[in-house]
Order: structure tokens, then sequence, then C-alpha cells
């Protein structure tokens, strides 16, 4: 086992900090290491370690925007409008139902055959990374059949839930356009679209923003608020979890509050806090 690609520390950070220089302990380690980083990206309400995110807005006839996981480092492509990218049909007419979902990082294929036994299928787009290549691999799949309209990365497929693909074909499609003037605020992941020389979509969900989005280096006081709190779930792994507060003599500490955060790694986080 190893540390998560996007964990706000290293093992070998820990391991110093706790000055331990065996690996008796690694597995243990880690665990804390990836516990620790889901609790601060929960608490701040955002996904802290650089990567790729493919973001669906509203824009409502607004004209900024604002991404989810800050700071921007790179914005790729803004899109909108509607291409035809697939099709998606059934091929055994006995099946109860032929559903597909396109979720945010794969799509997922679920069969219930007429004895009632349920197949699901899941696609990830980091294995399949075009239109066609989804395409190919959906054709191989019994009960499923796929064409495609215009091939795109498939990370740009607009997002559908629950299709019943048995009673009528599910069309698939993806914005087309790339022409959205944005002005961008790589701090605040704000884009700008005031100057913007075509007219803003309305409609939900109809702007695509592919962008690279967190810190590519770990600010200090993130990463001393991870250090500390891997350390409490190292060490407190056989503690009483329902005691929020431990006393000594005249001196008392409280080890957890919001979300299981003590008072010192909040304090240490708030700057980084995602306001909704």
């Amino acid at each position: 086992m190893a540390v998560d690609t996007y964990a706000l520390i290293t093992l070998a950070a820990l391991k110093t900090e706790l000055g331990i220089t065996v690996s008796t302990f690694d597995t243990l380690l880690e665990d804390s290491i990836d516990r620790a980083t889901g609790a601060i990206e929960s608490y701040c309400r955002r996904k802290l370690k650089t990567r790729r995110f493919y973001e669906w807005h509203d824009a409502g006839g607004q004209t900024l925007i604002r991404v989810k996981n800050t700071p921007i480092t790179t914005v790729y492509y803004v899109g909108y409008g509607t291409r035809h990218a697939m099709t998606v049909s059934s091929t055994t007419a006995s099946d109860l139902a032929v559903l597909l979902v396109v979720e945010e990082s794969q799509i997922r294929l679920v069969r219930r055959a007429s004895n009632g036994t349920e197949t699901v299928t899941t696609l990830a787009f980091a294995t399949y990374n075009t239109a066609g290549e989804l395409a190919t691999a959906i054709n191989a799949i019994t009960g499923y059949k796929a064409s495609v309209g215009e091939d795109c990365p498939a990370q740009w497929i607009r997002r559908v839930g629950g299709r019943d693909v048995k009673r009528a074909s599910c069309l698939l499609e993806y914005p087309d356009q790339g022409d959205l003037d944005a002005q961008v605020d790589l701090e605040r992941g704000l884009l700008d679209f005031a100057r913007a020389t075509v007219t803003i979509p309305r409609q939900p969900l109809s702007i695509l923003v592919e962008y690279d989005g967190g810190y590519t280096t770990i600010p200090y006081d993130m990463e001393r608020a991870a250090i500390l709190l891997a350390t409490r779930y190292y060490y407190g792994r056989q503690r009483d979890t329902g005691v929020t507060t431990q006393s000594i003599g005249d001196f008392s500490e409280t080890i957890a509050t919001e979300g299981g955060l003590d008072v010192e790694v909040m304090r240490l986080l708030s700057p980084y806090r995602r306001i909704r």
C-alpha cells in the first residue's frame, strides 16, 4: 500500500515528525495520511492538490463562473453548445432493463436480464479516453450497441442519469464550441465573461470548464495541519472516539470539534475553506 497520489503529505514527512525510522508501521501511517487528507478536503470543501477537473456550470445569464477547486493553474477549455458524440441502444429484446449513466469519471452500464440477473459494467474515462474508444468497448458488452457521431474527449460527454436505452436509444452529446472569451482570476477561481462576444448560454449545466486546479506546492500551514491530524489519527486509533475533551489537572484540551477536526487544525485551515 502507498499513500494516495493526492495526499497532502508524504510518508517520509510524517515519519520524520514522529521520529519513526522503521517500516513496521508504514501501513497504519499511510492510512492515517489518507484519512487526514480526506478530512481536510471535506472541511475545506474542495480538492487541494493540483489535478485535472471537468466541471459543468450554470451561467444563467450571469457573466461570472466560480470553479470548485482553487487556485486555478491552467484553463484548457471552456465549452458550450451541443454536438452528437455517440448513440447507445439495446440489442436484447428480452432484457427487463438496459440502463446507461454518464458519471463524473466513467460510464456505468446496468443490464437486467429476463431472469432478473443484474450485470454492472463501468468504463472509466481514464482508460477509454475518447467517445470512439468508449463505443468500441460498449459494443463488446452483451446487450449494448454504440455508434460514434463525432469523436471527442470522453470527459467532455455531457452527464446523463438513469437512461433506459431498451425503450429508446440514448443520444450522448458534448459541448463543441469553445469560443467563449473568459478573463481568469487564477487565485480566486473566477471566469469572467463580461467581454465575451458570443451569447452566454442560459440553460442549466450548459458550460464545461476543463482546468487544472489545486496547489502544486502545498502551503506550509496546510501541510502542518495534515501532519497534526495524521499524527492524531495514528496515535488515537485506540482512543474512544466519543471523547471530545480531555483534562490533566488544570489543563484541558479539545480533541475534536467540527468533522472530527480539533481547534488547532481548523485554525490552520480556515484561510483555505471554501465558502459555499
